[in-house]
């Protein structure tokens, strides 16, 4: 059964994208898992760290990363195909004796800021309440998110920092949590004010 994790907190700089690698090679190379890492920040650390420039900017060039896939999928996400958006042979981590780590990888690109922007504008038609339309973003990117289910073993959510649209749906979509901290005053109050919305 397909387990969903996002690596979350609202503070910058905690070592989020770190801790998502090191999570998809343990679950991939130990594991023996088949992971898929979906990378839900703008900034997309993880897709280039997974992915390398060249692959990257490939992948963005033919529409293949989070944000043509939200925007595609956003009118119908019963039948959105994730396959479209995923790269293939992310992982190029091995250990002596392993075959290829299988890792593949949704990455993102600055296009994420526009796209939920874009979604914002589209929902505020439809809906009475500012709330209720962030509530329907969230949850069309936690069910976009979760049409992965039986095809991977493992799908991980880079997160990004804050408590965007994309952070919220994949903690919607997520079956576990993992928040990753440095430990001073200003990060354990972000800490405390996340728990409590989750």
């Amino acid at each position: 059964m397909t387990k969903f994790i996002a690596v979350s907190n609202r503070k910058g700089g905690v070592g989020k994208t770190t801790v998502t690698m090191m999570l998809a090679y343990g679950f991939a190379l130990y594991g023996e898992k088949k992971v898929l890492v979906i990378d839900l920040d703008a900034q997309a650390s993880s897709s280039l760290c997974f992915l390398g420039a060249a692959r990257w900017l490939a992948a963005k060039e033919k529409g293949r990363h989070a944000a043509d896939m939200f925007i595609n999928a956003f009118g119908d996400n019963d039948n959105i195909n994730i396959s479209n958006f995923i790269i293939e042979g992310a992982g190029d981590v091995y250990m002596r004796g392993t075959e290829t780590p299988d890792i593949d990888i949704i990455p993102s690109s600055s296009d994420l800021d526009d796209t939920e922007r874009g979604m914002l504008y589209m929902m505020s038609n439809s809906k009475p309440t500012l709330e209720d339309v962030f509530f329907e973003i969230e949850q069309k990117v936690a069910n976009i998110i979760r049409t992965a289910k039986g095809k991977y073993d493992i799908v991980l959510l880079d997160c990004p920092p804050g408590l965007s649209s994309a952070a919220w749906g994949g903690l919607r979509a997520a079956d576990y949590a993992v928040i990753p901290y440095t430990p001073d005053p200003t990060a354990e109050d972000n800490i405390r004010a996340l728990m409590r919305n989750i």
